[in-house]
């Protein structure tokens, strides 16, 4: 029986060298791929605190609560998180998420709880988005600095 390390290792490493930390194409993962097994908080929102004082960074399984619901909606096909370094030796790192939707970046903003919103939602067709979209063809980009 594999750890949910072992197992999330073996899924992205055909997409890049482990020790070069970045990946291209970047690996798009499931939510479950990504958040079974994953209690390292900073894997993804690394940046979001939601305290005052500056201090508590969202768990994993917050975040996944927050992506499952705006994977359910009606409008929306499928919610993926896009791999962009393992430098962290207990769980890659996101700062990407990928929802697969036609609908307007400005409506995709407001799915999210203000303590969660991305610091910026992006069309499929901007061009820094390239690599993605060998896998889909319509989503939107939700980013976090």
């Amino acid at each position: 029986m594999t750890t949910p390390l072992e197992r999330i290792t073996a899924r992205i490493a055909p997409f890049g060298d482990l020790d070069a930390d970045t990946f291209s194409p970047k690996p798009l993962l499931t939510l479950e791929e990504f958040f079974d097994g994953n209690d390292v908080v900073g894997s993804i929102l690394c940046n979001v605190v939601l305290d005052e004082e500056g201090y508590d960074a969202p768990t994993p399984q917050q975040v996944r609560a927050v992506l499952e619901a705006i994977r359910a909606r009606d409008d929306v096909d499928d919610v993926r998180v896009a791999i962009g370094m393992f430098d962290d030796p207990d769980w890659p790192f996101a700062e990407e998420v990928v929802v697969v939707t036609d609908a307007d970046p400005n409506v995709v903003l407001g799915w999210f709880p203000e303590a969660y919103a991305p610091d910026a939602v992006a069309a499929a067709d901007d061009e820094e988005y390239e690599d993605i979209k060998y896998s889909v063809e319509r989503f939107r980009i939700c980013w976090w600095d």
